[in-house]
């Protein structure tokens, strides 16, 4: 079950190039005082494209579990 998306105030995404074929990305979540007790995992899904063929695919990275309390 999503929680909170990109378009809330207390997530935020950060691009980094890291060389000439790599970059990365941040993603940021501000915990907010009223945010339910319980465990939860961040999400992020977007595209890339090969240097090679040029072909656009997409890909996602989840976090690991954690807990708010």
């Amino acid at each position: 079950m999503d929680y909170l998306s990109d378009s809330d105030f207390e997530t935020t995404y950060t691009w980094q190039r890291q060389g000439a074929a790599y970059s990365k990305a941040i993603i940021d979540w501000r915990i907010a005082d009223d945010t339910p007790a319980g465990t939860y995992r961040l999400t992020h899904y977007g595209d890339w494209k090969s240097g090679w063929t040029h072909k656009i695919k997409p890909y996602s990275g989840t976090s690991n579990s954690f807990t708010v309390q």
